[in-house]
């Protein structure tokens, strides 16, 4: 779930957060601002002023931005027009920040190209991966095309979103091939693809048309030029007690599901929920995470029915303790994405999203930081077949003996979302189109059900026999032979499972889905209560 201006309008007008508060969310997030109660329209005005953050288009840039998608293809606007020096050619130019361009305008052109987009996507792209991006996979899609002005090629959603939204005057030419990139914002991974002036994210937990989004380039853009300027928020007249609280469950990523036993368990989510199951419902209930700071938990882990702990983006970490959650102290850094307790009194948490891929330990009561945090790596998830044996995976694979991780080899470069292990000896991985078997002291890829394109999220194994994957693509089964996908449930966006037998489960989802396997079949489960959620 990304919160913009354009998500602020779709929910109640209000704002995602503070800049003040957040900047580690430069280039991706919007920059905080007041409570609007409609969504502004522009359609042939010569003048706007855009409510949501105070800022005024006008004239030229006004034109430019009605002609050229408005608010889903550029944003608001997040400064007035100002004199700046072009990083293109060193020229100056009036130009307007919008959340995800800069306009310049060149009044020595003839119209159309008076106005003109700042290469934000070569910037960006050359600051984040000066020797390029890794992992990149060129689109072998039956509909690709290739760029020979870059030599890079766009297929599939990308290159229909680059056609339909501007082609090279409003994207530029693609700088990039595919590649796997984690978001500023939550923590997760995306597809993403660069070109000149805008980066393309996939986002398959969205309905068309919303499964291509762009990154706030703009925003990112502004804040490193103007890091002294800071964007004020306008005031707001009518006191707000919780801008999220009325967002339906329906609207919410559902991201991580622990059980305790058959008859109860939790599931966390995005703006810090918290389900619990217990008397054959799921009900909300009251989260220490606060919503102006628009935290996703990204896993949950049960020590007892009476213990566990949950993580999620901007380090938060919180502590079911004496029967409620509370907000713990934890290790400032990255977003966390995944928590293992191998004792009461011990445990692990990794995480990435930022820049830097992190290991956590806890231990006397305290998380604190083990070993240096890895540049330019995402590590996801967690298993540990003993206390003092783990594994880590992620953009890379990692393994815990003797009270030190080491690397191991890896036979995919795709990114891996989850891994189990059903014995020291034994264990399973899912990713990006990948499914890694652990056997014999090594991991080895395994095919896929489906020849088309798959984004497994987690993986649980009953047995060394049986075991479930969720993903984008739905559900699939391994029969102790070999994957298939499960019918049906292939139009749901997974991202967590936990089997409390090979016959009884549940897993997770986007906008809210809880299914339930039992009796040899998956329905369609439902929060029947909710509480508010904590305050401003």
């Amino acid at each position: 779930m990304t919160f913009d201006c354009i998500t602020n309008t779709k929910f109640f007008g209000m704002l995602s957060m503070l800049v003040g508060l957040l900047p580690v969310l430069l280039g991706v997030a919007s920059s905080g601002y007041a409570a609007s109660s409609k969504p502004v329209n522009c359609a042939g005005a010569s003048s706007c002023i855009f409510p949501e953050t105070g800022k005024t288009v006008q004239g030229r840039f006004l034109s430019y931005w009605n002609d050229h998608g408005g608010l889903m293809q550029q944003g608001c606007p997040i400064s007035d027009e100002l004199q700046e020096t072009s990083d293109t050619n060193g020229e100056t130019y009036t130009t307007q920040y919008f959340e995800r361009a800069v306009f310049e305008y060149h009044p020595e052109n003839p119209a159309p190209h008076d106005m003109l987009l700042a290469l934000l996507g070569t910037l960006r792209y050359h600051e984040k991966y000066p020797a390029g991006a890794p992992n990149q996979q060129a689109s072998v899609d039956h509909n690709s095309q290739f760029f020979p002005e870059t030599g890079m090629t766009v297929g599939g959603l990308f290159l229909a979103y680059w056609h339909d939204h501007g082609g090279s005057t409003q994207n530029g030419y693609p700088i990039s091939n595919d590649f796997v990139e984690t978001s500023d914002l939550d923590g997760r991974s995306y597809s993403v693809q660069y070109f000149e002036r805008a980066v393309f994210e996939y986002h398959p937990e969205n309905q068309s048309p919303y499964d291509v989004l762009l990154s706030q380039l703009g925003t990112f853009s502004y804040q490193s030029k103007h890091s002294q300027t800071t964007l004020t928020p306008t005031p707001i007249t009518t006191p707000i007690t919780d801008p999220y609280a009325s967002v339906p469950i329906a609207e919410r990523g559902l991201n991580g599901v622990f059980m305790t036993s058959p008859s109860e368990g939790w599931a966390v989510g995005d703006l810090g929920t918290i389900l619990h199951y217990t008397e054959g419902s799921w009900r909300e209930v009251s989260s220490p995470v606060t919503h102006d700071l628009v935290r996703n938990l990204s896993n949950v882990y049960m020590t007892s029915p009476d213990e566990g702990w949950a993580v999620g983006t901007f380090s938060t970490i919180i502590h079911f303790v004496n029967g409620e959650w509370e907000n713990a102290s934890g290790q400032p850094g990255e977003h966390l994405n995944d928590v293992r307790m191998v004792t009461p009194t011990e445990g692990w948490a990794v995480g990435g999203g930022t820049g830097l891929g992190e290991i956590l330990h806890y231990n006397n009561g305290q998380w604190t930081l083990e070993g240096a945090p890895m540049p330019h790596i995402v590590l996801t998830s967690l298993a540990f077949p003993s206390p003092d044996e783990g594994w880590i995976v992620g953009d890379k694979i990692l393994h815990l003996t003797g009270r030190v991780w080491e690397e191991q080899p890896k036979p995919v470069k795709a990114s891996l979302r989850s891994v189990f292990m059903t014995s020291a000896s034994e264990g399973w991985a899912v990713g990006d189109n990948a499914i890694l078997h652990y056997t014999d002291g090594q991991w080895v890829s395994v095919a896929l059900p489906i020849m088309e394109k798959m984004l497994l999220t987690d993986v649980f194994m009953t047995s060394s026999n049986e075991g479930w994957a969720v993903g984008i693509s739905g559900i699939l089964h391994y029969n102790g032979t070999a994957w298939e996908q499960v019918p049906g449930t292939s139009a749901y966006a997974l991202n967590s499972l936990y089997m409390t037998s090979a016959k009884e489960g549940w897993a997770v989802g986007a906008y809210g889905t809880i299914l339930h396997y039992h009796d040899g079949l998956w329905n369609v489960g439902r929060v029947v209560d909710r509480k508010p959620v904590g305050n401003l």
